[in-house]
């Protein structure tokens, strides 16, 4: 979405609030209305109290936004979205210019083959940039959108623990190493 927009409507957008990007507003540009169910990964019924309740949750959630400067914003939408800055090595940060081929430490990609925001490719992709050896990458495509990565029913049953049984695999392979080199 971002790269078939004119930098000219991103400006307006942010121009037409006053410098300040409404985080209400942001909201039309993802799906709408969100679908908990897609969301959360599970059938809810409003009969329920329990599902009722956490349908409301979500909602009241969902709808607390954040504005944003406008000068932000558009430096987001611009580095990262359009220049793609992290992965060219050309983002700035703390007056530090990051290379993800600096980074050698084991790395873990989540993908969600549903994502509206990282389609899984690129997210899988950033395993080429990395420094890290590859039998030290970790992957795996959860059937998730973006947000059912991190709140989705099936995805932290299966992919988190997968996840976590990694890092603690990860870990011992760390110790024994510092320990054989101590």
């Amino acid at each position: 979405m971002v790269a078939r927009a004119s930098k000219a409507a991103f400006n307006g957008f942010v121009n037409g609030e006053g410098g300040i990007v409404r985080g209400g507003h942001l909201l039309r540009f993802w799906r709408t209305p969100p679908d908990p169910e897609v969301d959360l990964q599970r059938t809810l019924s409003p009969e329920i109290a329990g599902e009722k309740e956490l349908l409301d949750r979500f909602a009241s959630w969902h709808g607390k936004t954040l504005d944003l400067p406008g000068a932000y914003y558009l430096q987001t939408v611009n580095w990262i979205f359009r220049e793609n800055r992290l992965a060219t090595g050309s983002f700035v940060a703390l007056s530090r210019q990051l290379h993800l081929k600096l980074v050698t430490a084991p790395v873990f990609l989540l993908a969600g083959a549903e994502d509206e925001i990282v389609p899984s490719e690129q997210a899988l992709a950033t395993a080429s940039l990395l420094g890290t050896p590859a039998e030290m990458i970790e992957t795996a495509n959860a059937a998730s959108t973006h947000l059912g990565l991190f709140i989705g029913g099936r995805t932290l049953a299966d992919s988190w623990r997968r996840i976590a049984r990694w890092l603690n695999g990860g870990e011992r392979e760390l110790r024994s190493r510092e320990v054989a080199s101590a």
